[in-house]
């Protein structure tokens, strides 16, 4: 999410609701959630220093939220990836940090003049022809998403106060010398270590499982086997699709869509390139220590190195001796997932590729071939077959996909009312019982689900749908639900109560929970042996024989580096930047018990640090201005005299 706030940062979208999302990320307060409609009722979600916060400021902003997460994800379901209540709660948030912080910047004596607010709106891409603020742009765009110039201009002037606001915070954050140099020793300490992996699976076989051990472990662990609350809804579904068919899009729509979203349309500077690319991979070795195996791994990269270079070198002669590229990629480049179509990359703005290989492809000219560049993923050889200069795509070549937008959009708001005037009839439940499918609307119900099920049957994923329809009571219509495939209505139409089960009814599952149990048991108490032994002196090479699994050596790495075969794991890195060379521990990771012996800790290394800190003070501060102002925020809101409406939603 911040990486989207980062990537748009000059969208008007993004600056108009900024406080959103700063609110969203920056300290959580977590209050008691119910569900109802008296909050619509009373037109209050919650109160921030006697100031009332109405259910459509709250909404305005959830919608805001959601559609920046639905954009980012594009073809995903935002509420398969984020829970609703978290969304929810996000938004409220920011609502209610908006009104703290604009709080603090009347106490404060901090202003926006109008000269500020008229600069900045010039300054939004989106109303400029040319590079030059265009009043027609703006009006229309005002005009076309119905908004009102003094909201627009009020609601920019409440995101300049709260920037002033949280700027003077931040800029009053200061790092010495001596915490930013602990700092980068921190960052930059360096061990490596010796590792070996023992897994349950293992001890597959091991275990002994009785009868009577599975009835004590039912009785222990009960609860656990306990079956969910499950129930039965039944739901009208109304499907943007088929609301869609009859939509049609006159020219002029089109016309205005594409004068008010110009930045849309907006494409950079971009080349399509092939490659040919040879390979230097470090090889695997296995070693009696990690001396050795170091020295051994640094001579054989190098050699490899070597031979990748040289071999490109030769295909790159072969090549300016009239060769074909496209074959010669077929023939020799060892990136196998476009070797096979001549080398060919497809288009690439800048940043979409390494560096290296980026900087040599755009300062080629179409045709021409590069020299051996090298990279982290070997040597290349570039050739450019297109390139596209940065500007404004036509209408004509955004026609259809402008038509495809509006008539999405105007087909989900048709969907969406269709369901909209059942809940505004005065006896919604009996429209509900009334209506039937019909050709736009359908009818249907589910089967029994839970709300651990991951799938609804007839529905598929939706967290949303599993949340409204929990919350239902007899005889109750849910509120709207929307998700990837459209909108919703609910009913209660059965419900099984959750109950323990007796044993015969879940003995394969108390089985096999019992099993991975007692492997897990077998892995730990192993893994303990092994490290006591370790401690003993005894080498780590003989023991993982003895235990018959294999020993891993690393390299040098550091706290944010990814490490062999088990990745950035925090607990596995923390424990192990712990030890003192020569010092053991067990560390339990996802079911398994990594047994971890320390070798080696780099020393603080000078000189680097001192061609390096100006850039890491740019984003230590950076980092400790963020903290600063979360912990501010938070205190905040502490201090306030914050009331949620808590049978809101």
């Amino acid at each position: 999410m911040l990486k989207l706030m980062r990537e748009h940062a000059h969208s008007w979208l993004i600056k108009s609701v900024l406080w959103l999302v700063v609110a969203a990320f920056v300290g959580t307060i977590f209050y008691s959630w119910g569900m109802g409609r008296v909050a619509e009722r009373q037109g209050m979600v919650a109160e921030v220093l006697d100031e009332k916060i109405s259910y459509d400021e709250y909404r305005e902003a959830l919608d805001n939220l959601y559609n920046i997460y639905r954009n980012a994800m594009k073809d995903r379901n935002v509420e398969d990836v984020i829970p609703q209540s978290q969304l929810k709660k996000a938004a409220l948030n920011s609502v209610i940090q908006r009104k703290l912080l604009l709080n603090e910047a009347k106490k404060m004596g901090i202003e926006v003049s109008n000269e500020e607010v008229i600069e900045r709106i010039k300054s939004i891409p989106a109303f400029q022809n040319d590079g030059k603020f265009d009043k027609s742009y703006y009006h229309n765009f005002l005009q076309y998403n119905r908004i009102g110039a003094k909201n627009f201009e009020n609601n920019q002037r409440t995101a300049m106060l709260t920037e002033k606001t949280e700027s003077l915070i931040r800029n009053s954050v200061k790092v010495s010398e001596l915490e930013m140099r602990e700092a980068y020793e921190w960052k930059h300490e360096k061990i490596n270590m010796d590792y070996l992996v023992l897994s349950p699976d293992l001890f597959m076989g091991k275990e002994k499982i009785t009868d009577e051990k599975v009835s004590e472990y039912f009785k222990k662990e009960k609860e656990s086997f306990k079956k969910s609350d499950q129930i039965k809804v039944e739901y009208l579904f109304a499907d943007p699709v088929l609301f869609g068919k009859e939509i049609k899009i006159g020219k002029q729509s089109i016309e205005n869509y594409y004068t008010d979203h110009m930045d849309e349309f907006i494409v950079a500077e971009s080349v399509r390139a092939s490659h040919i690319l040879t390979k230097n991979l470090p090889v695997n070795v296995d070693l009696e220590d990690s001396e050795k195996m170091k020295k051994k791994i640094e001579e054989d990269l190098e050699k490899q190195k070597e031979e990748a270079r040289k071999k490109a070198e030769d295909i790159l002669t072969e090549v300016k001796e009239n060769g074909n590229f496209e074959e010669l990629a077929k023939k020799y480049s060892e990136d196998h997932s476009n070797a096979g179509i001549g080398g060919d990359l497809g288009y690439f703005s800048r940043g979409g590729m390494i560096k290296e290989f980026e900087d040599v492809a755009f300062s080629l000219n179409v045709g021409e071939i590069s020299d051996v560049v090298e990279s982290k993923h070997g040597y290349h050889i570039i050739k450019i077959t297109d390139k596209k200069e940065a500007g404004t795509k036509p209408l004509s070549d955004v026609e259809d996909e402008i038509k495809g937008k509006l008539i999405d959009r105007k087909s989900k708001k048709l969907s969406k009312r269709s369901l909209l005037q059942i809940l505004k009839n005065p006896s919604p439940v009996n429209e509900f019982k009334k209506s039937g499918s019909q050709d736009s609307l359908i009818k249907n119900s589910t089967d029994f689900f839970s709300m651990q099920d991951h799938e609804i049957p007839t529905i598929g994923t939706s967290s949303q749908f599993k949340s409204e329809a929990f919350l239902l009571k007899d005889n109750e219509l849910s509120r709207l639900v929307e998700t990837a495939k459209g909108y919703y209505l609910l009913m209660l139409k059965e419900k099984k109560a959750s109950y323990i089960p007796e044993l015969d009814e879940v003995k394969d599952e108390v089985k096999k929970s019992l099993s991975q149990f007692e492997r897990e048991k077998i892995a730990k108490e192993e893994a303990y042996r092994l490290k006591k032994e370790l401690d003993e002196g005894k080498p780590i090479d003989a023991l993982a024989a003895q235990a018959e699994v294999e020993v891993s050596h690393t390299l040098y790495f550091d706290r944010e580096q990814a490490i062999n075969k088990f990745g950035m794991n925090r607990s596995l890195l923390d424990a192990a930047f712990k030890l003192k060379v020569k010092e053991s521990a067990v560390v339990p990771v996802s079911g398994k018990y990594y047994v971890i012996l320390m070798i080696e800790r780099s020393g603080f290394d000078e000189e680097m640090y001192k061609k390096e800190r100006d850039d890491f003070l740019k984003s230590f501060l950076e980092n400790k201005q963020n903290e600063v102002l979360s912990a501010w925020l938070e205190n905040l809101r502490k201090n306030a005299n914050i009331t949620i409406n808590e049978q809101f939603l």
